[in-house]
């Protein structure tokens, strides 16, 4: 099975600004959108492919079907208090809209959600290894 007929795996962290990279790259791949209960296509959507699980596959999880040696693999990065920051306003957004703005920041809720989040170097781990045992015809990059 390949992920796509341009040898390209795209990791996509969430809070990273992938549903745009996303977008950009799904005329260059088989993937298709998928929307499902509120999502609007465009800002919220998950991706359907026959080696995606989900929208935030991890390295590991492509590296069960494919041969990762084949690809290239692009991961979004992004500092990581900003990523805390917008996943913690995310809900917050969708539920009150217009009045996210004015929405109280909380610090022991806000360390109590970046303890569960994933880090982005989880997306690129595979097994114990800190980062994936790449080959030399392999390329990892970095949007």
């Amino acid at each position: 099975m390949q992920p796509n007929a341009h040898r390209f795996i795209f990791l996509q962290v969430p809070r990273t600004g992938g549903n745009s990279i996303q977008s950009y790259l799904l005329p260059f791949s088989e993937e298709g959108k998928q929307i499902r209960g509120k999502q609007d296509s465009i800002n919220t959507f998950e991706i359907a492919r026959p080696v995606t699980p989900h929208k935030h596959a991890t390295l590991s999880n492509y590296a069960a079907v494919v041969q990762l040696s084949d690809y290239t693999i692009a991961i979004g990065v992004r500092h990581p208090i900003n990523r805390a920051l917008s996943l913690y306003f995310a809900t917050i957004r969708v539920l009150s809209g217009a009045r996210a703005a004015q929405a109280p920041f909380e610090l022991h809720a806000f360390n109590t959600m970046v303890h569960g989040m994933q880090p982005m170097a989880g997306f690129i781990r595979i097994g114990e290894a800190t980062l994936p045992v790449i080959d030399q015809k392999s390329t990892l990059a970095c949007i």
